[in-house]
């Protein structure tokens, strides 16, 4: 798209976004909020994500690669939480290797991780989907030396959204203020090339027995 500014309302706008996400074969975004990292992930539409994964496992954060409904999560010491039955001898084994399970076979802990190696393309907020009803937009800011628009929600929300001023209309950042101050999404890499392997040397998580 050619320069925006002026152009668009925020309801215009924000449709814009959500329907360059929708379309996005890639991406890589980063989580923060107050006391704790999120998920840092880079995510391949239909074919999976890889990263680094925290807020399901709130005392560690591991790197994780998921592949279609297959995940494979690096191994450490946090571990021997996660798998109560197993033996010393089976987590000496499992130590600094990478661990592969189906999805469907991970215990709830471990499927709360699950849901960090899937970024909402085209979602606004993670727990408000769909565009807010009342928006406002800000023309002529600066994002790390690039112009960007800013949509903002109605003040008790108080989230901002930042989009490029020109070309395609990929979201570079969501940051919250007042009750969300703390709370930021950035993105990155949009669409760009990348292959996600299957780590090597993997070890059945089954080995551990069930995971929590």
């Amino acid at each position: 798209m050619a320069g925006r500014e002026g152009r668009f309302t925020a309801q215009r706008l924000l449709a814009e976004a959500q329907r360059a996400m929708l379309r996005a074969k890639a991406v890589h975004f980063q989580f923060k909020s107050r006391g704790s990292d999120g998920p840092d992930m880079l995510v391949v539409r239909g074919v999976g994500a890889e990263g680094i994964a925290g807020n399901g496992l709130r005392y560690c954060a591991v790197h994780v690669v998921r592949l279609g409904e297959r995940l494979f999560r690096s191994c450490d010491r946090a571990y021997r939480s996660l798998f109560p039955r197993a033996s010393s001898r089976e987590l000496r084994r499992a130590h600094d290797r990478w661990l592969r399970s189906p999805v469907a076979a991970l215990g709830p802990i471990l499927r709360e991780v699950v849901k960090e190696t899937r970024v909402s393309f085209g979602v606004w907020h993670p727990s408000h989907p769909g565009a807010p009803a009342a928006l406002s937009i800000e023309r002529g800011k600066i994002l790390n030396g690039r112009k960007v628009l800013v949509i903002r929600t109605t003040p008790h929300l108080r989230v901002a959204l930042f989009i490029p001023a020109t070309g395609t209309p990929y979201p570079l950042l969501q940051r919250g203020y007042g009750r969300y101050a703390g709370y930021s999404v950035t993105y990155d890499r949009w669409n760009r090339p990348v292959k996600i392997d299957q780590p090597p040397d993997n070890l059945p998580m089954s080995d551990l027995g069930r995971s929590r």
